[in-house]
């Protein structure tokens, strides 16, 4: 797979699988440390912690090392070698969507497919369990698309960038996005500001107690931050937000809204409709399609009803 990967995909960059590697350190520390909570919590700190600098990353690595009697275990020397390929820290600013790790995709593919599917079954029994499989994913996403239309998550600050956030991202990724806001808001804080043109620079503390730069045009409207978190998972972070709260910014520039978070982009692929954009003619749409569309519009309206008993109970009276 690695020469596979380097010949054919020769832009990207091999990572290994971070969950496959820490599901190994309990049996490569033998029976004492597996059951030591101490070490394991250092060394998931040192080896999920993002927001470290790769100085700080070797420095603590070599610390719990030494702490833990590990510093000539051959697998750990091995792992801190090939660092370059698993460590998070060290893919800082290269952008990897931040939802899934390496293998998360096709582990999660195999999850659903395995309940389903024998090697015993003859090939017509296994369409008909997998279509079913599929139907019951297309449903879920149905469900998901009609709760972002239906409902409006709480707000926990007065700032009309949580607002927008609020309306313009799907709700499991405004949470997200919510908790690096109420974090700018309440638990950190500027300890500098310099003004160059057109340019604010902000050094600020967040709630570990490390310092970032911020540096904010407003001509352009662009940002940047060290921690580097937006280019990372398309997500801006707790200075960012903190910085735009400071230079009184009421919207999130429009470049940092990536259209794969955003509620618009749930709807579209799921909508099917006659087509007239081509020379005019309107495409032929088949009973099945048709009945996708119906059951789209459903969960839509289950989706704007969700939350409102009140309403529901009235109009079931009036059926009545």
């Amino acid at each position: 797979m690695k020469a596979a990967i380097a010949r054919v995909f020769d832009t990207t960059r091999r990572r290994y699988c971070m969950w496959h590697i820490m599901t190994k350190v309990c049996e490569k520390v033998g029976p004492t440390l597996a059951k030591s909570d101490g070490f394991l919590t250092s060394l998931n700190n040192v080896v999920w912690n993002e927001l470290q600098t790769i100085e700080e990353f070797e420095t603590v690595w070599q610390t719990v090392m030494e702490d833990y009697n590990l510093c000539e275990h051959k697998w750990f020397n091995h792992l801190f070698e090939i660092r370059a390929q698993w460590i998070p820290i060290l893919f800082n600013g290269m952008f990897i969507g931040g939802l899934l790790r390496t293998t998360s995709r096709s582990e999660s593919e195999n999850s659903v497919f395995s309940k389903c599917t024998s090697p015993h079954l003859s090939l017509s029994e296994f369409f008909t369990k997998f279509e079913k499989a599929i139907y019951k994913q297309r449903h879920y996403q149905l469900q998901l698309n009609a709760e972002c239309e239906g409902k409006f998550p709480e707000l926990k600050t007065p700032l009309l960038l949580e607002r927008q956030a609020a309306t313009t991202y799907t709700v499991k990724v405004f949470y997200d996005v919510q908790k690096e806001i109420v974090d700018a808001c309440f638990s950190s804080q500027v300890v500098k500001k310099t003004n160059e043109g057109c340019t604010l620079k902000f050094d600020i503390e967040d709630t570990n107690k490390s310092t970032y730069s911020v540096e904010y045009n407003s001509t352009n409207r662009t940002v940047q931050c060290t921690c580097k978190m937006f280019h990372r998972i398309g997500l801006q972070c707790k200075h960012v937000f903190l910085a735009f709260k400071a230079a009184n910014l009421e919207r999130i520039p429009i470049q940092y809204i990536l259209p794969r978070w955003s509620r618009n982009t749930c709807w579209p692929h799921m909508q099917i409709y006659a087509n007239t954009d081509q020379h005019g003619s309107t495409e032929h749409v088949d009973g099945a399609t048709r009945m996708g569309t119906v059951f789209d519009e459903f969960f839509k309206c289950v989706g704007y009803a969700y939350g409102n008993n009140d309403k529901i109970t009235e109009k079931a009276h009036r059926e009545k």
